[in-house]
């Protein structure tokens, strides 16, 4: 029997991980082969249109994996772009994998053993944390691996698999509500297809081998306060659209989001503290990161717990905090600092004086938002405190 098998990779920013991906398929086409008539194609789809994606695709022709690539136009975020690389596909069963996911050489064989007579095969794998010394299985039973496909679960207590990446589908269960209701905000597509699939009721087959490895970055966008917030109301929106939910279910999962959006906000703040000494802890100094880029003079957005932390930190280095900007200026008291906002009268004469304003808000998108209105009045550098932490681990 031949197995017709296509891994969709979308590409954000990502043409530096071509060569690792095609090797690591290559591996795993040499072993499932010794067991299983195969065939294997690479469909990779790049979402970020600024990126000229340079790769002499012809020289794999002789490792007899066929090699796709879409460029998308615009920026039309993971869901759609997963979308449009299936729609691309040619094999009976679909993977998807991140950019940065790894999967190990034994991957397809053993789950193409497992999906015999299955719609789909769900595997076991680790959660690799960003100092990789700390690790742990994504599933500690094979009842919890069972349990994390059904309804129940899914809606009541949340998405335990950690990534498409352990899955293979048949790209004939992959619901049309999927394929045809894109979520532009990432996060959610994966529960979003969970969900449809558990309705439709999927087959599926179990490996408990642990095959894939999630790389934790701490800049994930599960831990993305707003963006993952918008990306679960966009599901449900189209879960109730097309008629999914029951009141029942309907109900539970607003009330899930509602209770997510806290932990989610704690996740983010412990998230940076545990980078945050884990530098501290190797004599890493966060001033390394301005003196290398040579951003002496700094101002700070945001004075929050996390914003007063960083001024104590950074200012007994040798970098000089100017000020800091703060929507709440005229309520917050810091001895040895002035504290203004963007709506200050002479505020394009502040930023004149600074080589960088880092932001220490937690959520990307208000970085984002916020790194708009400071170059609409002043073109100069702004950086995320996550950003500095994360480029020095």
């Amino acid at each position: 029997m031949l197995f017709t098998i296509s891994i969709i990779i979308p590409l954000y920013k990502g043409g530096k991980y071509i060569p690792s991906l095609i090797k690591m398929a290559k591996e795993n086409k040499k072993m499932a082969r010794k067991y299983f008539e195969i065939s294997l194609e690479l469909v990779f789809v790049n979402d970020f249109p600024e990126e000229r994606i340079i790769y002499n695709f012809l020289q794999e022709k002789e490792s007899e994996i066929d090699i796709k690539l879409i460029e998308n136009k615009d920026n039309l975020g993971i869901h759609r772009s997963r979308v449009n690389g299936m729609n691309c596909a040619k094999g009976e069963y679909i993977i998807f994998l991140d950019q940065d996911d790894y999967i190990k050489k034994e991957y397809l064989c053993e789950q193409i053993k497992y999906i015999c007579g299955k719609d789909a095969v769900l595997c076991n794998g680790i959660k690799e944390y960003f100092c990789q010394s700390r690790k742990r299985m994504i599933f500690m039973s094979y009842q919890a691996q069972i349990e994390s496909v059904k309804m129940d679960t899914l809606i009541n207590k949340g998405n335990y698999i950690i990534s498409p990446g352990q899955m293979m589908i048949k790209k004939s269960c992959i619901p049309s509500i999927w394929t045809n209701n894109w979520i532009l905000s990432n996060g959610a597509d994966d529960l979003f297809l969970w969900i449809l699939m558990a309705q439709n009721e999927i087959s599926y087959g179990f490996c408990t081998s642990l095959l894939y490895v999630h790389r934790s970055h701490g800049d994930n966008v599960s831990n993305d306060y707003v963006t993952m917030t918008n990306s679960l109301l966009e599901m449900v929106k189209y879960l109730s659209d097309n008629k999914v939910l029951n009141e029942k279910y309907k109900l539970a999962l607003n009330n899930r989001i509602y209770n997510e959006k806290k932990e989610i906000r704690i996740n983010e703040l412990n998230d940076i503290y545990d980078k945050w000494l884990y530098l501290k802890i190797n004599g890493i100094n966060l001033a390394s990161y301005f003196e290398k880029k040579k951003f002496f003079n700094i101002a700070i957005y945001g004075m929050g717990q996390l914003g007063c932390r960083f001024y104590e930190d950074i200012s007994s280095q040798n970098i000089r905090v100017l000020y800091a900007i703060d929507k709440n200026a005229d309520a917050i008291f810091i001895c040895g600092i002035k504290i203004i906002t963007l709506e200050c009268e002479l505020i394009k004469e502040y930023l004149a004086q600074v080589d960088v304003v880092v932001v220490t808000v937690t959520d990307g998108f208000l970085v984002n938002e916020i790194e708009r209105e400071i170059k609409q009045l002043k073109d100069i550098p702004v950086v995320s405190l996550n950003e500095v932490i994360t480029s020095l681990l």
